[in-house]
């Protein structure tokens, strides 16, 4: 029975390596417990290394994320921060609905700026407004 069950995951992962052309992705790399990184770290890193290496060619379609959390062990909510930061990074897009795709970098767009740069965007944006209503506030004009 054991056996059985091994050959038919073994069988499973060799359609995925196929149907996706992912060499690390079909149980070659696992979630390590004795790893520091937290589950999603590893997992982006795994995801990463295989689109750098080129193993997945910009605009190819990233597997589900039940997919992903099915064959790592791993969470759906792990497998969407990890996509989460491969995104940040501007490695990967998404489509609602639909999938995540390698960003194809030909195409129009970059990587997302980091939260701390976005937050700081807002912040002076925030200022900038504030010190606008304020000189509107000194001299109101006649209506």
């Amino acid at each position: 029975m054991r056996a059985n069950l091994a050959s038919t995951v073994l069988a499973r992962n060799r359609a995925l390596q196929d149907t996706y052309g992912f060499g690390e992705y079909a149980g070659q790399v696992t979630i390590s417990d004795n790893d520091p990184r937290p589950p999603y770290l590893q997992l982006a890193d795994a995801l990463r290394k295989s689109i750098e290496s080129g193993e997945r060619a910009p605009g190819s379609r990233l597997p589900s994320i039940r997919d992903l959390a099915r064959d790592y062990g791993i969470s759906a909510q792990t497998v969407q921060n990890a996509l989460r930061e491969l995104r940040t990074e501007g490695l990967v897009v998404s489509q609602q609905g639909r999938a995540f795709f390698v960003r194809d970098p030909s195409k129009e767009g970059g990587p997302e700026p980091a939260l701390s740069a976005r937050v700081s965007i807002l912040e002076a944006t925030v200022k900038d407004l504030a010190n606008r209503l304020a000189k509107l506030e000194q001299h109101p004009q006649d209506q």
